[in-house]
């Protein structure tokens, strides 16, 4: 029925055996990698956006799915940093040092100096900065 047209919505409401289908009309709303069982997850991500999925058999029962959406994953970004490293048993006097030379970097990066060639000159993190060249 649905690949005939009758609306994805409708048809979830009268047949889905889900509870609160009816008022729902499926939704399931939207999720990431590795939060469903792997058949549906797999479905819904190998499914484009506006079509209907292969049936889809998982331990619940038998599924049909339609990605409604598909929406940019906002959990991951790339930074990079410049670390000024204390150590846990650090003097008072050398965490004020370390504490006064981050907020001198960050006030030259404000003011326009090149965060990569900051990284590369101050950070203690060697890996990163140059990295960030």
């Amino acid at each position: 029925q649905a690949l005939k047209g009758v609306s994805f919505d409708e048809l979830a409401a009268i047949y889905s055996e889900e509870p609160g289908a009816a008022g729902n009309k499926g939704s399931v709303g939207s999720f990431s990698a590795f939060q469903m069982v792997y058949p549906f997850e797999t479905a819904a991500f190998n499914t484009p956006k506006g079509n209907l999925s292969e049936i889809i058999r998982t331990r619940f029962g038998y599924h049909i799915l339609k990605v409604q959406d598909v929406i940019r994953n906002p959990g991951q970004i790339e930074v990079a940093h410049i670390l000024i490293s204390t150590s846990s048993n650090a003097s008072a006097a050398d965490s004020v040092l370390s504490r006064n030379k981050v907020f001198e970097i960050h006030k030259r990066v404000i003011s326009g100096e090149d965060f990569s060639s900051m990284a590369a000159q101050y950070s203690d993190d060697k890996n990163s900065a140059a990295k960030s060249t």
